[in-house]
């Protein structure tokens, strides 16, 4: 609690300095800080068009992806245990290979105006979105183009650190869910020597287990399957295949960014399909399952015994 609220203090008065009030400033580092994306202006982030609110905000947004324990190890000055962490390295690697890839689109398709401000509005929208925090300094997600969603949508899919405030899968289940797969193929189609998979966690040399390797591809199989079954629901309420598979991820992944399929003036279908899928993203879909299971196994029972 203390190095939450320190961060969002410290990050207020940072966005003062910068020219922000202090009602903005408190807002804005709140929301930054618990990736939650509520802006005090309709416009965002782009409201104040200041390099320096970006960056602060930039780094807000990082911070309240990481690994809460991480910044425990940071604050210790437990550098090397940080940057070994078997999260740190893909996180900032992912956002540094994204932001590559999303700055040159926004210059070829002439979203932003010249090299600079590519590389500001994609480092910007990169953050932004693989932390789920959907604050903008572009107009709008609409007009982008399939390329460009497609990656957004690899973003929202994978989010940023476990045990962050951050929506998505998490790098840290991606990465474990990846090396088990990878060994499970060498078991098949290479070497049949049984090797066991070692990482990297919070400074410590340790054994991935094959339960966890198993939780974590669980997880990501059932997260694919909320994905296609509410894609699919967005279809039949009249959105295209783009339109429900970008809009879902986004209500899945918490990250709150459109193609504006989803709208005030939306019916109450995917209003509901795109509430439900908010409400599983953020209870990370396995306690709703198990949650139902139990109730379902209740009802039968009851209705077994006459209940």
């Amino acid at each position: 609690l203390l190095i939450y609220t320190g961060i969002i203090a410290a990050g207020a008065a940072a966005y003062v300095a910068a020219g922000m009030t202090p009602f903005d400033a408190i807002n804005i580092s709140m929301c930054a800080v618990s990736t939650a994306g509520f802006a005090t202006h309709p416009e965002s982030l782009a409201f104040w068009q200041s390099p320096l609110i970006e960056f602060i905000t930039i780094v807000l947004m990082i911070a309240g992806g990481m690994n809460f324990l991480l910044l425990f190890l940071l604050l210790e000055r437990k550098f090397k245990a940080f940057l070994t962490h078997i999260e740190t390295p893909l996180y900032f690697g992912i956002i540094a290979m994204a932001t590559v890839a999303v700055s040159t689109f926004f210059l070829v398709q002439g979203v932003s105006a010249d090299a600079g401000q590519a590389f500001r509005d994609g480092v910007f929208q990169v953050v932004s979105v693989l932390t789920s925090t959907g604050f903008q300094t572009i107009p709008s997600f609409v007009d982008l183009g399939p390329a460009l969603l497609f990656v957004f949508m690899l973003l929202m899919f994978c989010g940023a650190e476990a045990r962050s405030t951050s929506g998505g899968i998490k790098v840290y289940r991606v990465a474990v869910a990846s090396l088990g797969l990878s060994q499970s193929l060498r078991r098949q189609y290479g070497s049949n020597r049984i090797t066991s998979i070692k990482i990297n966690r919070f400074g410590k040399r340790s054994v991935l287990t094959d339960a966890e390797v198993s939780k974590a591809q669980t997880f990501v199989a059932l997260y694919l399957l909320v994905f296609a079954a509410g894609t699919f629901l967005f279809i039949l309420c009249g959105a295209t295949l783009q339109e429900a598979a970008f809009d879902f991820a986004s209500c899945l992944g918490n990250t709150g960014v459109g193609t504006g399929f989803l709208n005030p003036a939306s019916g109450p279908a995917p209003l509901i399909i795109g509430a439900l899928g908010m409400l599983l993203g953020r209870l990370e879909i396995i306690p709703m399952f198990v949650g139902a299971s139990a109730l379902l196994s209740f009802a039968v029972g009851g209705v077994r015994h006459g209940r």
